[in-house]
């Protein structure tokens, strides 16, 4: 059931950028089947297999797999359900990016890297309640990200960052997703450097961030 999207599921999770905290996952939606694959869990990146791949549907139940499904699969689909043009949804702890997440703060638009990926600055979602923790830990985090994106537009800006936890990514397809995950890693570096060069460092204006800004999709 659905080998070609495991197989890009696969690849994508193969390719995901090399950093210190190696844990991460990767998703995929079939819309017109109302199906995603995502990444196991527990099983390392070294060992992972496309048969491996679980296949879920948009209730959240187990349809394919011998193994559980990525312990965020509940923040995957929260936000297939939410973001409507969400093709695939990649979470990896890459340094910079995590680092963003750890301070609650978002990333500023600086230059035209930042621009070539994202439309504006990527978001710091609030923090979490006591209460959206203890209950539905996983859902809660997708249900806040999309709260996050409540006057922003998820295509022009396909990730966030889960204040006190780490970033997502989403995109046309698992390479899409995968690819906003490294260009959110590198430009996280880049602003972080940027802000310690020049403190108070303004970001680019709407001119430059509309003329560098790459459509996709």
């Amino acid at each position: 059931m659905l080998e070609e999207l495991k197989y890009k599921v696969w690849t994508a999770n193969k390719s995901l950028p090399e950093c210190a905290f190696m844990q991460g996952s990767v998703s995929g939606i079939d819309r017109e089947q109302g199906l995603f694959v995502i990444s196991p869990s527990e099983i390392s990146r070294g060992e992972l297999r496309p048969e491996q791949m679980v296949v879920v549907d948009l209730n959240g139940s187990v349809i394919e797999g011998e193994t559980a499904p990525a312990d965020d699969m509940p923040t995957h689909l929260e936000l297939y359900k939410g973001f409507a043009k969400c093709g695939a949804v990649v979470r990896m702890y890459s340094e910079w990016a995590t680092a963003f997440a750890q301070a609650c703060k978002p990333i500023p638009a600086f230059g035209i890297i930042h621009a070539g990926y994202f439309h504006g600055e990527i978001p710091a979602t609030r923090l979490m309640t006591k209460a959206e923790i203890e209950n539905d830990y996983e859902k809660n985090i997708g249900l806040i990200i999309i709260e996050a994106f409540k006057n922003l537009s998820p295509e022009a800006i396909p990730g966030v960052l889960v204040s006190g936890h780490g970033p997502y990514t989403w995109g046309l397809d698992p390479a899409d997703a995968v690819r906003n995950a490294a260009a959110m890693e590198d430009i996280a570096r880049l602003a972080l450097c940027s802000m310690t060069i020049t403190p108070g460092l303004a970001p680019i204006s709407q001119a430059i961030l509309d003329k560098n800004y790459k459509k996709r999709g």
